[in-house]
């Protein structure tokens, strides 16, 4: 697999997460997603290691860096369109070759 500097997840809208925020029709969310170069490597998309970005989220507390802080209980949501994206950019000169991902679903 190539390195990239730039790592995105496209989501499809589905119902608002279970114990999360209600909202009206379809909505995206991801509650951790971890990013490592092999299977039980580390997690390279971690606070001070890249940013964190999004195509929008719901208001405060729903930031696209929710996605990576590694809690389940914090999430990255944006409701509306069919489909939405976040992403990590692991910025110039520190591309990574990503083959492991973890997601989690809001608990």
């Amino acid at each position: 697999m190539a390195v990239h500097r730039y790592w995105r997840l496209t989501v499809t809208g589905s119902a608002s997460p279970s114990g999360g925020p209600s909202v009206a029709g379809k909505v995206a969310h991801v509650a951790s997603l971890e990013m490592r170069n092999s299977s039980g490597g580390a997690n390279l998309s971690v606070t001070g290691n890249g940013v964190a970005s999004a195509d929008g989220n719901d208001g405060g507390g729903f930031e696209a860096d929710k996605a990576f802080d590694s809690n389940a209980s914090t999430v990255w949501l944006k409701s509306g369109a069919e489909q939405h994206w976040v992403q990590w950019d692991f910025g110039a000169g520190n591309e990574q070759e990503i083959n492991h991902f973890t997601l989690v679903s809001h608990s």
